[in-house]
């Protein structure tokens, strides 16, 4: 060790080789290895700020990158659910956790704008439920059908789970049981050789060897309406007619078989040329049998109809010496179009446009009077709006 003016100290090794070491101009000869240490009180004190400025930069750089990591954290894509349903089913949350453990972790969308769900379930015989997802600009539409709630919810979480990451769910079913961790390493237990038995006994064929039955069908769904239509026709009677009736509807999934009943309000007359003044009175009652298919689109429903149309029209003389009574029968096939616009669960507002074809075109005359005071048309054209209540 060697000091020098109580300035600089040089600790070296005293197998190196010789070297001369400057200070202060001196040629100061003196043993230094390359691994010395040398100590001078000035320059680390004129070393401490850009050791602090290197320490206050390093930590702006690691306070940056995690403000950076933050943030990417908070815009990762996110799924927003709404489960409108009735409280005896699984709630949303139960349904975000199932879609999660179809993917094997958080259920992020790949989509940078995310995806907006909205679930409607309804319960008509089966349940269902009415599908709405956005993402970005992007909206899907689906419904799904089943027996019971859970199971509706448990199809919304797979559904849910394709639309995010499809891969994923695929892995996730191909993925073999994790085996169990508890009896992994456990050493096999010896299994006792069992008792010799004088006659061996046939087992019975165990439930899992027996050839599988034939599957139960699935349940169809049932729905029962009750209406009042309010209707419109031109062609039956020589003049526009309105009625009111009732009718009653039975639903099988899409197709819907309904019995109707109109009473026409309105009194038709019709007269001839000649004798002035002389002609009939016409009224008619009516019912009808649809046979409809239906499609569902959001709350709408629309499809095509078949009708049959039977009915009694009551024909009075006027104007007569001696008026008579008759009572034909109205009898017409034909189709047409349903729609309906559902305002909820139960309430429902049907339109009927149908175009009705008579079987039998009839003259009505007047005994002692040249030509017919009226004839059937060959077309009969028919609206009916009104109000259903669905069971």
């Amino acid at each position: 060790m060697a000091c020098f003016r109580g300035r600089r100290c040089v600790f070296s090794s005293f197998h190196s080789a010789p070297s001369l070491v400057p200070f202060m101009g001196e040629r100061v000869p003196k043993r230094m290895p390359a691994d010395s240490i040398a100590y001078d009180s000035r320059r680390m004190k004129a070393g401490r700020p850009c050791a602090l400025l290197c320490l206050a930069l390093a930590a702006a750089l690691t306070s940056s990158a995690g403000f950076t990591k933050t943030s990417w954290a908070q815009s990762t894509p996110s799924l927003s659910l709404t489960w409108d349903a009735p409280p005896e089913c699984p709630s949303s949350a139960n349904v975000l956790a199932e879609t999660e453990r179809l993917l094997g972790g958080p259920a992020s969308p790949r989509n940078p704008g995310g995806l907006t769900v909205h679930a409607r379930v309804a319960h008509e015989g089966n349940w269902s439920v009415s599908l709405e997802a956005r993402s970005g600009s992007t909206l899907r539409t689906r419904n799904l059908r089943a027996q019971t709630c859970r199971g509706l919810s448990d199809a919304t979480a797979l559904i849910l789970a394709l639309m995010i990451d499809p891969e994923a769910v695929a892995i996730r079913r191909l993925l073999p049981a994790a085996p169990d961790e508890a009896t992994e390493g456990a050493a096999p237990v010896p299994v006792p050789a069992p008792a010799p038995t004088p006659t061996p006994t046939p087992t019975p064929a165990s439930p899992e060897s027996a050839p599988p039955g034939p599957s139960a069908p699935a349940s169809r769904r049932l729905g029962v309406s009750l209406g009042v239509p309010f209707s419109i026709e031109s062609g039956s009677l020589p003049e526009l007619e309105y009625g009111v009736g009732a009718n009653v509807a039975l639903r099988i999934d899409s197709v819907r078989f309904e019995l109707s009943i109109t009473y026409w309000l309105r009194t038709a007359v019709a007269r001839v040329a000649e004798p002035p003044g002389v002609g009939g009175t016409f009224n008619l009652v009516s019912g009808a049998l649809f046979g409809c298919y239906q499609w569902r689109w959001h709350a709408f429903e629309f499809g095509p109809c078949a009708e049959l149309d039977a009915g009694r029209i009551e024909a009075n003389g006027l104007a007569v010496s001696h008026p008579a009574r008759a009572y034909p029968l109205w009898l017409a096939v034909g189709g047409g179009a349903l729609g309906a616009v559902r305002l909820d669960d139960r309430w429902v507002i049907p339109l009927h446009l149908d175009l009705l074809v008579p079987l039998d075109r009839r003259d009505f005359m007047v005994q002692n009077v040249t030509g017919a005071i009226y004839q059937t048309a060959s077309l009969a054209e028919r609206l009916a709006m009104g109000l259903e209540y669905r069971f």
